[in-house]
């Protein structure tokens, strides 16, 4: 039996703006709970060095969890819509445990037994938030026609963006003098309402599309593709943003807030332009742009580095925008929670091998780390060239009406 699978005719605008709120509160849980669990570990009697294993672990943990529920939630339509319950129960446990956490570590002690519980808490609460990223990213497809795609991503990009700012340093300041129970309990707060916009702003069922199960499963080959597409990008994330801060200690602080700023305000535009390029396209030009930014970066003259900095926040961008409708597009769209689960799972991996190697590096080598970097560019353009026959729709011209081929 065929299946089909149609896009919304119109963008829902709330639910979209919602969604990037809870792009937002992810990232701004996710920098508060890397900014405290060091600390939270020491007071526990822990090596602070021990939260870079932790957080391999989480990390290989979220391989497994995000195309996992990914693929669950691409099954589940319910009165509160598709892939809804996923994302709800995910907040909840989530937001609670981030309420628990600075609780358990007053109780405790070094010598107590809830030191291990602490260490299974906060393991749980990271699962938790593996849980319910894909599936509520997959709704994109629910609220937004093909056309409106890349700028819809531009977005939850955006906000994305604004969230990271609080990792600069001196937002870290701030941050850490509220103390961990008000940062926790802010996030999870955050969170919380974010989870409620989105409910309470999705459009009615009779307005959701369709999204049927396909009989056909996605290709394996495509899912493979689209992981090692999400590790090698984000390998090439985390050295970009490593390497920022190695080449010009007393100037990174500048670098980066300069880095953040250009993504800020080229965002949106690019988000333009791609409906126009094609979600592949803009991410093929942005890691060429990163390339260039990444090999120029290590130049010890400022104008050259200020011109690194500016492709490489422009790349960022264009990296940013195209990731969510490339995973949609590799996948059939009823499979939309599997397809970016996978991407999100080949990130995982990638974060997770890297802080195994950095819980026995002392710091990252300058020239190896550029040098793995730079392949890990020239992997992901590989693979994005070999992906371009492979989308299930079209990337650009397509009608909103018209019916997709599985």
């Amino acid at each position: 039996m065929k299946s089909s699978a149609v896009t919304p005719t119109t963008t829902y605008w709330q639910p979209v703006l919602a969604m990037a709120l809870m792009q937002g509160a992810i990232i701004l849980c996710w920098i508060v709970y890397r900014l405290y669990i060091p600390d939270l570990l020491g007071q526990f009697g822990f090596p602070k060095s021990s939260a870079v294993i932790i957080l391999a672990i989480e990390g290989f943990l979220a391989v497994l969890i995000e195309p996992l529920f990914g693929s669950l939630s691409d099954r589940q339509r319910t009165l509160w819509g598709l892939r809804a319950p996923f994302t709800t129960l995910g907040v909840l446990l989530a937001s609670a445990l981030l309420l628990v956490l600075p609780s358990v570590v007053l109780l405790g002690d070094p010598e107590s037994a809830l030191r291990w519980l602490f260490i299974a808490l906060v393991i749980l609460w990271s699962m938790a938030m593996a849980m319910f990223r894909s599936p509520m990213l997959a709704r994109l497809g629910e609220f937004a026609c093909q056309r409106d795609w890349p700028y819809a991503a531009s977005v939850l990009t955006l906000v994305g963006t604004i969230a990271a700012t609080l990792a600069l340093p001196a937002s870290k300041e701030v941050v850490k003098g509220l103390g961990p129970g008000p940062a926790f309990a802010i996030s999870s707060i955050i969170l919380l309402i974010s989870a409620t916009l989105l409910n309470w702003t999705q459009p009615a069922q009779t307005h959701l599309p369709e999204l049927i199960s396909d009989q056909q499963q996605p290709s394996a080959q495509n899912l493979c593709l689209v992981a090692l597409t999400g590790s090698t990008i984000t390998l090439a994330v985390i050295l970009t943003q490593q390497l920022i801060g190695l080449v010009d200690k007393t100037q990174a602080p500048l670098l980066l807030t300069f880095f953040l700023v250009v993504q800020l305000i080229t965002v949106l535009p690019i988000g333009w332009l791609a409906q126009r390029w094609g979600s592949l396209q803009t991410m093929i030009v942005g890691l060429v742009l990163l390339g260039l930014g990444f090999s120029t970066l290590i130049v010890p003259v400022p104008l050259i580095r200020s011109l690194a900095i500016l492709f490489l926040g422009i790349g960022m961008g264009g990296v940013g925008v195209a990731t969510i409708p490339f995973a949609l597009y590799m996948v059939p769209l009823s499979r939309g929670g599997l397809g970016i689960g996978c991407y999100f799972g080949g990130a995982a991996l990638a974060g997770a091998f890297f802080n195994v190697y950095m819980s026995r590096a002392i710091q990252l080598p300058l020239v190896p780390g550029w040098i793995v970097g730079l392949f890990s560019m020239m992997g992901a353009i590989a693979i994005l060239w070999m992906c371009r026959t492979r989308i299930h729709p079209p990337p650009r011209g397509i009608s909103s009406f018209q019916e997709l081929p599985n």
